[in-house]
């Protein structure tokens, strides 16, 4: 009978690492096409402000503050915080514009690409922690059932 609920529950734990392996797939899938997305504007902005241009725009600054920083909460849960949220400066020393204040509308979609990405990344590796954990209970779970056949 103890064969049986281990049978069971290693069932069980299969179909929940499954259906986490599932999301995670998908999740991997929407950061992808958001960062086609980035790509294929970060080239838009190669050809409407000249390759050359854009390449002066990438200027090495040393002091650049954290927009989004990312913290690990109890269980493995990953949260995206704002710069401000995470004990950071009020407002940052220097506002670094690369592409100059009137930036075009594939600057704008490029960042608006990167910030949706970030979130889906939390919650990528969330799924990811949660699919170590399921996969260490399984093997756990196996290796007692494998020691009740002997």
């Amino acid at each position: 009978m103890g064969s049986q609920n281990l049978l069971v529950q290693l069932n069980e734990l299969a179909m929940e690492r499954f259906e986490k392996q599932h999301d995670f797939i998908c999740l991997t899938k929407d950061v992808g096409r958001l960062l086609d997305d980035y790509r294929f504007n970060v080239a838009k902005i190669r050809l409407t402000n000249g390759y050359q241009a854009s390449l002066e725009a990438q200027k090495n600054i040393v002091e650049l503050e954290p927009v989004y920083r990312f913290n690990v909460l109890e269980g493995n849960v990953v949260e995206v915080l704002g710069g401000n949220d995470s004990g950071g400066s009020t407002k940052p020393k220097n506002s670094f514009k690369p592409f100059g204040l009137l930036e075009n509308v594939y600057v704008r979609n490029a960042r608006a690409s990167i910030q949706k990405t970030l979130p889906l990344i939390a919650e990528l590796a969330t799924v990811r922690a949660q699919l170590l954990d399921l996969d260490q209970k399984y093997y756990l779970a196996k290796g007692l059932h494998e020691g009740d056949k002997q």
